[in-house]
């Protein structure tokens, strides 16, 4: 019969106990005389309902290891936080537990104070309480057993951990901007206004991008053209400000604070040193004729190009000049990606050409996206105005020219599933002077080759994927490389200005001084690594190269320890979660 392992474990009958682990079960790697202190939260008296605070302490006090056991009703506060750290001083504590939320919540501000007492951040543990026991268990005795079990194997991990040392460098205070566009310009004047250098690189002849190609913003009455032409202007007057137009990056090497970008430029190839980049390439249109099955020209024309039109008022008067005579239908949510710019650009004009010219408007979509600032009141406007909304869901409008007519046929969800039963085929025909349609949005050309020569992801639609989209949606997975704007999915003009200056002020958290990083907290042992590369291969943040073993970037490494799990022969350890620390802290619960 096999053993239960745990209790082989205990017995010593695990047949890899020096085998694998070495000098995990013969010794610890903490010194008999370190102190470690354990601070619980209460959460605002929110715990002690299903936690029993007294018990745990009493069993914790057990460890001789342990010297500081306190409550504190809210942790995370400034007076309690500068209490712990000067408790932590005056003690001389090497390691520190918290108890308490998540992680994921705090444990950057907790390892960030408790830097102030010379702790590093590896020999501070945060230990969940409130979501693991206090909110899931109902009964007090199981939530506080479990809470100890989560203490213990905490504590027995802590005190095999070692601290990480940090280093710092001196980083190249210039940032790289690809794209000229809005986004590229804005992000450029924000990092000028922080002292930074920037040097613009821009596929096109000139500065700009979509945003010239407008007539008119939703959200401003500011005009597109004299919007951009303003800032093109201010950014001229900047010393600070390199702009190379017509040029292209061509390779990307080194690592954040220090990237080496070779750039084709006047049939020329210079170099460029600097320590961050920022990718700002914007996105372009195409007509997806094959959705709509309408050739395009005549009475069938798109969003950018109506824009066209109506920036020139001769132009736009002959073509809508006649009043209601004239009958122009918007649709939009055709293209499977729907996008706020589109309903915002589709309601915009519609309002001009009640206003401007009284003409008979009509729009048709999937929905409207009305969830930005001003577009509701803009909705609500254009109905007013008497343009007419017909929601079609799913089935999508149908087109029918005939003797020289163009005729809409359209099925309205709400006509077809509340009008009464005599209206047997609830379609609306439309007879169509004019027909807008809705572009499809796609990443800018050479995306594929940026992609490659950045070693930066992609999302599913082929624009550049944001690191988390939640909490860094303007960093990629390699450190030091940012977007900002429609390169990474369609964005409005409010947002994307937004956008350049988050990345500019993550930059200059960066760059603006020393860069920190940790050393040595990725350990290779160059005596087991067989090159087979598996690691760099699967490494999500391009931090791993090679000689004659497995070379990590200290600072382009994230920690995530992808390698560390990943490698065959167990050559490459994270200090933060060794397999020493993470056994002693299961055997535990066992």
């Amino acid at each position: 019969m096999v053993p239960d392992h745990a209790e082989a474990v205990r017995s010593g009958n695990a047949p890899y106990k020096v085998a694998h682990f070495g000098k995990f079960f013969g010794e610890s790697l903490m010194s008999e005389e370190s102190k470690i202190a354990i601070f619980f939260c209460n959460c605002g008296k929110s715990l002690n309902s299903r936690l029993n605070f007294a018990e745990l302490e009493s069993a914790l006090k057990e460890d001789k290891s342990v010297s500081v056991i306190k409550e504190y009703d809210l942790l995370c506060t400034g007076d309690i936080l500068r209490d712990m750290v000067r408790e932590v001083k005056e003690k001389g504590i090497e390691r520190v537990i918290i108890g308490g939320c998540s992680p994921k919540l705090y444990g950057e501000l907790f390892a960030g104070k408790l830097k102030e007492a010379g702790l590093d951040a590896n020999v501070v543990a945060i230990c969940n309480l409130r979501e693991q026991c206090a909110w899931i268990y109902k009964d007090s005795h199981v939530a506080t057993k479990k809470a100890l079990n989560l203490l213990k194997g905490t504590l027995e991990r802590i005190k095999k951990a070692d601290p990480v040392l940090e280093e710092e460098i001196l980083p190249e205070n210039r940032v790289l901007i690809i794209g000229g566009g809005i986004a590229g310009i804005e992000a450029a004047l924000e990092l000028i206004k922080l002292n930074i250098s920037v040097t613009i690189v821009e596929k096109e002849k000139e500065l700009g991008g979509n945003t010239g190609k407008l007539n008119s913003f939703y959200q401003a009455h500011t005009k597109p053209k004299e919007f951009i032409e303003e800032k093109i202007n201010e950014i001229k007057k900047h010393e600070g400000i390199e702009v190379l137009a017509d040029a292209t990056v061509i390779s990307l090497e080194g690592a954040c604070g220090d990237f080496k970008a070779r750039i084709k430029f006047k049939n020329n190839t210079i170099e460029k040193r600097c320590g961050a980049v920022i990718v700002a390439t914007g996105f372009e249109t195409r007509y997806p004729e094959a959705t709509y099955n309408l050739p395009m020209g005549g009475k069938v024309i798109t969003q950018l190009q109506l824009e066209e039109i109506l920036s020139n008022r001769d132009k736009a008067q002959k073509i809508f000049g006649k009043g209601e005579e004239v009958s122009v239908l918007f649709v939009t949510g055709m293209t499977g990606r729907f996008s706020k710019l589109s309903t915002g650009t589709a309601l915009k004009n519609s309002l001009l050409l009640r206003e401007r010219y009284n003409n008979r408007v009509f729009i048709a979509c999937r929905n409207v996206l009305v969830a930005s600032e001003g577009l509701e009141k803009l909705y609500r406007k254009i109905r007013d105005e008497g343009v007419l909304i017909f929601k079609f869901e799913n089935k999508k409008p149908e087109f029918l020219l005939k003797d020289g007519e163009l005729f809409a046929l359209i099925s309205d969800y709400y006509l077809s599933s509340k009008v009464s039963e005599e209206l047997s085929n609830p379609v609306i025909k439309i007879p169509c002077d004019l027909i807008v349609l809705e572009e499809e949005f796609i990443p800018s050309a050479g995306y594929e080759g940026l992609k490659e020569i950045l070693r930066v992801n992609l999302d599913s639609m082929n624009f550049f994927q944001k690191n988390n989209v939640h909490f860094f949606p303007v960093e990629s997975n390699r450190k030091g490389i940012f977007f900002s704007g429609s390169c990474r999915g369609i964005e409005e003009v409010a947002d994307v200005i937004a956008d350049a200056k988050s990345a500019s002020f993550k930059i200059s958290s960066l760059i603006g001084g020393k860069i920190i990083f940790p050393k040595e907290r990725m350990v290779v042992d160059k005596g087991k690594c067989t090159l087979c590369l598996a690691c760099q291969r699967l490494c999500p943040h391009v931090a791993i190269t090679y000689t004659r073993a497995a070379v990590i970037s200290e600072i382009s490494c994230q920690a995530c320890g992808v390698c560390a799990s990943e490698c065959p022969n167990s050559a490459i350890t994270l200090k933060t979660f060794t397999d020493e620390g993470i056994i002693a802290e299961i055997e535990e619960f066992v």
